[in-house]
Parts: C-alpha cells; sequence; structure tokens
C-alpha cells in the first residue's frame, strides 16, 4: 500500500526502519501500524488514480493524484563561516 502524510510536516516513522515516511509517499506493508495510521487519519492512501483519507466522522475523502508529485525545494548549502575579529584566543605560555 502506498502511503503519505497529510500534514507535509509531520514525522510518521516507521516501526521497523525508524525512517519517517516522506512527504511525497512510499511503499509500506500492509499491516496494523500502517492501517491504523489511515484510519486515525493521519496519512493518505493511494487507490488507484486518487489518495483517499479517513476523517474524524469516519466519511472518507477523495482527491485525485497528481501526475507527479511536486519537486521539492533545492536545499541551499550555508555559506561558509567567515572569521571574525571577535574570536578568542589562547593566552601563550611562556617559561
Amino acid at each position: 500500500m502506498i502511503l503519505k502524510p497529510v500534514d507535509p510536516a509531520a514525522v510518521i516513522r516507521d516501526p521497523v526502519t525508524k525512517q519517517p515516511l516522506p512527504a511525497s509517499g512510499d511503499e509500506v506493508p500492509e499491516n496494523t501500524y500502517w492501517t491504523r495510521r489511515w484510519l486515525d487519519g493521519a496519512t493518505w492512501r493511494r487507490d488507484g488514480n486518487e489518495w483517499v483519507r479517513r476523517l474524524p466522522d469516519g466519511a472518507v475523502e477523495r482527491v485525485p493524484a497528481e501526475a507527479a508529485p511536486p519537486p521539492a525545494p533545492p536545499v541551499e548549502a550555508a555559506p561558509p563561516a567567515q572569521p571574525t575579529d571577535h574570536e578568542s584566543v589562547a593566552p601563550l605560555a611562556t617559561r
């Protein structure tokens, strides 16, 4: 079964690998853990050409699946650290 989190910022970890479920969705085993995540409304489940989720009142919401998931935003590299004049300097030890 293919699941993805309802809230893309949510962290839903795989109980075996401890890795979070990607926001774009992933294939997971059809077991009680993942079925409960779907039944409590925390995840969307892929059903053919639709994403399906359970609402708190037990109703089911369906939305068409996108042709391709949107690309992840690029991760900007942090600029290299620049030296400043405020860095501490160890005192010189002389005998």
